[in-house]
């Protein structure tokens, strides 16, 4: 038997059908104190040793790997829609650098802007221009801030440290990336009569940026993968689209500026959430289970069992939590 304690409880393992303590004379269990000085004390001695490459004075060490050699049982997934949305940033990119790094581009890409400015110019109404100024308000740099101060004070309501890290992560990578492109561009706004308050330049867009970015952080922090999370950004998705819409409509910004903008903060959203804090590892969770235990079922129960298998030689039969009785959690 092997077993994990955590405070009040342990997870418990049986290899076959062998529950007895391990005996210290046992033929295949070795004696490291036995063994002639200056051999190795075991076939396991390499276990957790770090490879040492070294080119002169200088030393790489490279990452410890398994015992087994293999990947870590609980892999972190970056597929399907993180790869999706890399692929998007690579193309935002490519649109960014064919906008102003080749000469003349930027000439070309502005006139194409203004001539759906100006078409939207000749269809305003009052009606629309009431509507469109209060979708823009969602990019209001106090509501942005009040959105994100809620978002912080969730994830520390429910101890969510992972995740309050990623976030905060992606909204400083957004907003100081999308930030720093503006001042580097120094694009103009749009040419056209703008009917709201702005500030800075033009290109990328920082408040459809950072109102992308919160959105994105809300739906993968706060809502559990599912139908939630999918209901969340497809709502999501049409206030961006709604609010891209209105900035164009009113004057604020290209359709380069906003659409670039968007990209690139979903993009950076998502890819940071795939890789440091993934379904599959660190799932968002509401249920009211033992939540102080170490869950030993589904992906991570079978990541163990491999684990043991792999490295031990060992078949576990049974694996579960023993001692909840008198625990805490």
């Amino acid at each position: 038997m092997f077993s994990e304690r955590t405070p009040g409880a342990q997870w418990v393992g049986f290899v076959g059908d062998w529950r007895s303590p391990i005996s210290p004379d046992a033929a295949d269990v070795v004696d490291d104190s036995k063994t002639e000085p200056g051999e190795p004390a075991s076939d396991l001695h390499e276990i957790g040793e770090r490879r040492v490459v070294r080119i002169g004075p200088v030393r790489v060490t490279g990452r410890r790997r398994r015992p087994s050699g293999e990947k870590e049982p609980l892999p972190r997934e970056f597929r399907g829609t993180g790869m999706f949305w890399l692929v998007v940033a690579l193309g935002a990119l490519v649109v960014w650098a064919l906008l102003f790094a080749l000469p003349g581009s930027a000439d070309w890409w502005t006139r194409q802007d203004l001539k759906v400015l100006l078409r939207l110019e000749d269809m305003r109404t009052d009606a629309a221009t009431a509507v469109l100024k209060a979708v823009n308000f969602t990019t209001n740099d106090l509501v942005i801030r009040i959105a994100r101060l809620a978002i912080v004070v969730a994830l520390i309501f429910y101890k969510r440290w992972r995740h309050l890290a990623a976030a905060i992560a992606a909204f400083i990578i957004v907003d100081m990336g999308t930030a720093g492109m503006a001042i580097a561009v120094a694009r103009p706004r749009p040419l056209v009569e703008i009917l709201v308050p702005w500030e800075g330049y033009a290109h990328p867009s920082v408040p459809v940026a950072s109102l992308a970015a919160t959105l994105g952080v809300v739906g993968y922090s706060l809502f559990p993968k599912g139908t939630w999370r999918n209901g969340w950004f497809v709502g999501c998705g049409a206030v961006l689209f709604l609010t891209v819409v209105a900035r164009i409509y009113l004057g604020v910004d290209h359709p380069s500026d906003a659409v670039v903008a968007a990209m690139a903060a979903i993009s950076v959203t998502v890819v940071t959430f795939k890789i440091f804090v993934p379904d599959s590892v660190f799932p968002v969770d509401y249920s009211r289970g033992k939540s102080a235990h170490l869950d030993v079922g589904g992906r991570r129960g079978e990541a163990i069992k491999q684990a043991v298998q792999d490295q031990l030689g060992l078949e576990v039969t049974y694996l579960g939590h023993v001692g909840l009785e008198g625990s805490a959690g």
